[in-house]
Formats: structure tokens, C-alpha cells, sequence
């Protein structure tokens, strides 16, 4: 359910901007929730994912325009408004940028590093959690707590997602306040902190 992945997104996004990244409402993320919601697994999922459950190139250019689609469709609303607001521009932001990649082989714009804006950094690791975890997908089952924070971290070490966003979300146990809220208890299993790929345990926060 789109809806639902939204609210959970948001959910994971709330706590890491509660350790000072960023005040990101949980509105603004509604207000793109038909946008950045579409096609999440199939984007990313890689050898993760069964065969028959990859897109091919056609299916993922397809998919890859829900991120222009959005801006499109959140400044549609804007002019519809007459006018436009905080909670919309962030909104459109995040709709237009949450696929860009640290290493600048994402898409729409190929945003690289701190060029992509904080907000977008912030719900790709959000994003990509909550559908790793997510229990009511059609297309699979959620993940073991472990294992999807082993994707997680690859995807930090491979330079899609903010490996310094990344270490915020382990070292404030982030992963684990969603877990408790959101996940089914048999997906908990015992963590080891120093055995997640890319994790900087010895850095200051």
C-alpha cells in the first residue's frame, strides 16, 4: 500500500532528523506519498532479488521517470494553490531527488555527494529500510533485521546512499526504534553492530 509505505518512510525519516540532521515533517512526505512510493523495490534490489523479479531496461526507464513526474505533478499542485508552501517545496524536492546517489549515478539530475539536498539523502536511506523490512509486499516477504542492514550498509560502501547519514542511523539505534515499532517481532534478530559493512563505529558522532 502506497499510503502506508509513505507513513512508514516518514516514520524512519522522523528519526533520523531527531538526532539533528534536519526537521522533516511527516506531511511533506504525504504530499509526494504517489510519487516517491512507486516501484522502490524494483529500483534497487539487484542480487538481492530473485531473477524473475528484475526489471528490464524498458520496465526501469519507465519507472525511473516517477521521480520528474513527481516534481511535475507536486508544482502542479503549487499552481493550483496560487501559491506554493514549505511542507510543498520540501515535498517537491524530495520527490525529484530521493534516487540520486552519493556517487552521482543516480538519476534524474546524476546529483552527487552534498549536491543532492539533505532532504533526498535522508529518505534514501528511509526509503530503502522500510521496503527491505516491509512485511506486506506482494512481490516478497521482509527481511530479517540483519540481513537488510547488511544491504543498507553495502549500499553505503557502494556509494549509493550518505555513508556518514548512514553511520547516524546505526550509532543512534535508529534501525532499531523502527524495528520495535514496525516490524514483526520474528523478523528481530541479534545485531552486531561491528560486523554491519560500512559502518564507522569509531567515529565521533
Amino acid at each position: 500500500d502506497d499510503v502506508a509505505h509513505v507513513v512508514l518512510v516518514a516514520d524512519a525519516m522522523d528519526g533520523v532528523a531527531h538526532h539533528g540532521l534536519a526537521i522533516l515533517g511527516r506531511e511533506a512526505d504525504r504530499a509526494a506519498d504517489a510519487h516517491i512510493a512507486r516501484g522502490e523495490f524494483g529500483q534497487w534490489r539487484g542480487d538481492d532479488a530473485d531473477a524473475d523479479l528484475r526489471l528490464d531496461e524498458d520496465e526501469r526507464a519507465t519507472m525511473q521517470t516517477h521521480a520528474e513526474l513527481g516534481r511535475i505533478a507536486i508544482a502542479d499542485a503549487e499552481r493550483h494553490l496560487g501559491g506554493s508552501s514549505s511542507f510543498l517545496r520540501l515535498a517537491k524536492e524530495i520527490a525529484h531527488t530521493h534516487h540520486e546517489r552519493w556517487d552521482g549515478a543516480g538519476y534524474p539530475q546524476g546529483l552527487a555527494g552534498e549536491n543532492i539536498p539533505l532532504s533526498a539523502r535522508l529518505m534514501a536511506i528511509a526509503d530503502i529500510f522500510e521496503a527491505l523490512t516491509a512485511k506486506d509486499r506482494p512481490y516478497k516477504k521482509g527481511k530479517m533485521l540483519s540481513e537488510s542492514l547488511r544491504i543498507l550498509g553495502n549500499f553505503a560502501l557502494n556509494g549509493h546512499i550518505d555513508p556518514d547519514l548512514f553511520d547516524i542511523f546505526i550509532r543512534n539505534k535508529i534501525y532499531l526504534e523502527f524495528a520495535h515499532k514496525n516490524m514483526d517481532e520474528k523478523q528481530i534478530d541479534a545485531i552486531d553492530e561491528s560486523q554491519i559493512p560500512g559502518y564507522r563505529a569509531t567515529q565521533n558522532p
